[in-house]
């Protein structure tokens, strides 16, 4: 699966942008698999902005694929070395994804609060400080409460720094 992986990768992630919601929709899924499925991390530097991208697509469909395909992004940051390199990357997520998290779509705002517990767990105290910065803008806190709850039952506990 890995040769196929590295092999298809590249011509998946330019699918991303095509005019048929199907052909995007399915790449997504296509990006979840991959990253659930190999074990050596993908160039996910790489990865992410494209995935990104797409929790603007006008599909809804499109958008939680998206979601879903970033949480398993996160999920296979599963070594300090890889953290610390992505730490920056990271920090655009959770920057981004914070908000998307104030969606008026509800089913994208949980979609994307699931992304973001499975994420901040990498660097918490950075996803708290980016929550603090933006959690007045939304249009109602319970999400980002929501995400301060689930760091913190992770036994991560808030410190002002």
């Amino acid at each position: 699966l890995q040769n196929v992986r590295d092999a298809l990768m590249p011509q998946i992630i330019v699918t991303l942008e095509e005019d048929s919601k199907m052909t995007r929709l399915i790449s997504c899924q296509i990006i979840r698999t991959f990253l659930d499925n190999c074990r050596k991390q993908p160039e996910l530097s790489k990865i992410y902005p494209e995935i990104l991208k797409r929790l603007d697509d006008v599909s809804h469909d499109v958008r939680l694929a998206a979601a879903d395909a970033l949480t398993s992004w996160f999920r296979c940051i599963n070594d300090p070395e890889t953290k610390a390199l992505l730490k920056t990357n990271i920090k655009v997520l959770y920057q981004e994804l914070l908000v998307h998290l104030d969606d008026p779509d509800q089913n994208i705002q949980l979609a994307v609060l699931d992304t973001l517990k499975e994420g901040g767990v990498l660097y918490p105290d950075l996803l708290a400080k980016e929550i603090e910065g933006v959690v007045h803008k939304h249009r109602t806190p319970i999400y980002c409460d929501q995400l301060l709850l689930h760091l913190e039952s992770t036994g991560w506990s808030y410190s002002e720094s």
